[in-house]
């Protein structure tokens, strides 16, 4: 049989523990409550003082009231449910008792932090898996390697046309086959040094060396890959004419042996 954790065995500090996001705050409460054998939640009763009796009275109503806050977490993720045939209790559910401190939530939360409704089907697609796995420098690379592939077959290119100088003359304001004519010089030098900084900075040097990004990082440039890729999605559906003859490099295709362009 399991011993039972307190609140107050995980973090005696009432001060440090006041101190937490609601977040970790659910994730010391599920540290505590996955220790109980056959356990039933009641709201009420977890919100009374017994609790917290560890702690200087004092705390008290500050603590139950940051517990509270844990407690909507809990039950906004799907971490606890209310028992279908026993209205008021709770149990915890099988995401919820995956939980088994702070590092357990902060995978969840990083695992849940992609906003796949902001992302190009293909990108979302393509950077799942690897995101999902914590693989954050392959999703993003991934996600650059699609837009670079897009934007080498809506323009026309050759496979060796690559990275920021390829972005450079697609989108290039006098010549460029993906360029907007109804915008002026200037917009459109923007779109192209937009398209060659995020190629340039973010996935040429993951062609090069090992870059180490955590979940946020990712997460930005992702859903700035999916913008750009949008974009060429635009252009090369006004600009049909340009691409027609072209042999179309598949955006799905795996890189030849890893070879990172």
């Amino acid at each position: 049989m399991s011993t039972h954790k307190t609140i107050y065995s995980i973090i005696p500090n009432p001060e440090e523990f006041l101190k937490l996001d609601l977040e970790d705050v659910a994730a010391v409460i599920l540290e505590s409550l996955n220790s109980i054998d056959h356990l039933q939640l009641n709201r009420n009763d977890f919100a009374m003082q017994r609790t917290v009796q560890e702690y200087p009275p004092a705390f008290h109503e500050r603590l139950l009231k940051a517990l509270m806050t844990g407690w909507g977490y809990m039950e906004r993720e799907g971490l606890i449910a209310e028992m279908p045939s026993k209205p008021g209790w709770y149990f915890i559910t099988d995401k919820g008792k995956t939980i088994q401190g702070r590092e357990d939530l902060n995978a969840y939360r990083a695992s849940t932090m992609l906003p796949k409704y902001l992302l190009h089907p293909t990108i979302a697609q393509k950077v799942e898996t690897a995101f999902l796995n914590a693989e954050y420098d392959t999703a993003v690379f991934q996600a650059l390697r699609e837009v670079e592939v897009a934007v080498r077959t809506a323009g026309g290119f050759s496979p060796t046309d690559i990275g920021a100088p390829l972005m450079r003359k697609a989108f290039d304001p006098k010549s460029g086959p993906l360029r907007d004519d109804t915008a002026i010089d200037l917009e459109k030098q923007a779109i192209a040094e937009m398209f060659a900084g995020l190629i340039g900075a973010y996935k040429t040097p993951r062609s090069h060396r090992h870059v180490v990004l955590d979940a946020a990082e990712a997460v930005e440039i992702i859903v700035f890959a999916s913008h750009l890729l949008k974009i060429v999605d635009a252009r090369a559906a006004k600009a049909p004419s340009k691409t027609s003859g072209v042999v179309r490099e598949s955006r799905t295709a795996m890189p030849r042996a890893l070879t990172l362009q």
